[in-house]
């Protein structure tokens, strides 16, 4: 995938999801709300460990500056 597809499937599957996820709160399956807390973020330029950070953006391929060498999971 490159750059210029990127935001077109990302739209696809969020689209879908949302479909998905709308049918499951109708019927009862998935709550309507919820909320969570951000303990850590962490980031590595390769490799680890991963450090800590106060602050960090979050791209369409995930954490900026952060470096993953195998990207299937």
């Amino acid at each position: 995938m490159d750059d210029a597809t990127a935001p077109a499937l990302l739209e696809t599957a969020l689209a879908g999801t949302e479909r998905i996820l709308d049918a499951l709160r109708r019927g009862g399956q998935v709550a309507d709300t919820g909320s969570g807390t951000v303990v850590q973020l962490s980031r590595s330029g390769g490799g680890v460990p991963k450090t800590p950070v106060p602050a960090a953006a979050v791209g369409l391929r995930g954490l900026e500056g952060d470096r993953q060498a195998v990207r299937r999971h």
